[in-house]
């Protein structure tokens, strides 16, 4: 029985997970989505697939974007290049907090989200199993949490990257992820450089 419940539990999820490989696979041109959209031609293809009441826009709420970019890793970027998209109701005022859909840089999309407080209905470690079976190639790692033991998955192709984090399923097009975090980790050096330098100019005076 408890199988059978697993099953019905992981078979919308599954769909999800064909739906995303189709919307962002090995074959970064296939319909309807793919990577290096536009806001405007994500909400096209969005209003086309039956979600005309929402549309997606830039996150405008935070000026720094927390990006995750491995399972155990994240990095603060100013906002700037990469913006978040948000899915919102069309009638959502400017200051509502939409659903985190993606990234993008440079106002094309590079990647994709789904977070696991918008699919309560399947715990963690079996949307991780799914994605084994849909990735085979990807690998599977746990580590303690406190007193539980969390599991992550990773599969890193050449036009997909994806992993999970404890709060959601990731879907990155990896040469553009990259080019981000360089970008982030350079400014972050430089302003600590800056910070170190001035620092020392302090300290030389009398």
């Amino acid at each position: 029985m408890k199988r059978i419940q697993l099953r019905l539990w992981l078979l919308p999820f599954l769909l999800l997970i064909c739906c995303l490989w189709t919307r962002a696979g090995e074959g970064a041109g296939i319909e309807p989505l793919r990577w290096g959209m536009t806001l405007e031609e994500l909400t096209q293809v969005l209003s086309k697939g039956g979600t005309s009441d929402s549309i997606l826009r830039e996150e405008q709420n935070r000026s720094v974007i927390e990006l995750p970019y491995t399972p155990l890793k994240s990095l603060k970027i100013s906002r700037g290049g990469l913006t978040a998209l948000v899915e919102v109701k069309k009638t959502a005022g400017p200051e509502s907090i939409g659903k985190l859909f993606g990234y993008a840089y440079e106002g094309r999309m590079f990647g994709l989200v789904e977070l696991f407080k918008q699919t309560a209905w399947s715990s963690p470690s079996e949307i991780t199993r799914a994605l084994k079976e849909r990735f085979p190639e990807g690998k599977v790692f746990r580590i303690f949490a406190g007193p539980k033991i969390v599991s992550y998955f990773e599969y890193r192709g050449n036009d997909l990257y994806v992993f999970t984090n404890e709060e959601g399923v990731y879907y990155f097009e990896p040469l553009t992820l990259d080019r981000v975090i360089r970008e982030g980790q350079k400014v972050i050096e430089g302003k600590d450089s800056k910070f170190q330098e001035e620092t020392r100019d302090k300290l030389r005076l009398p």
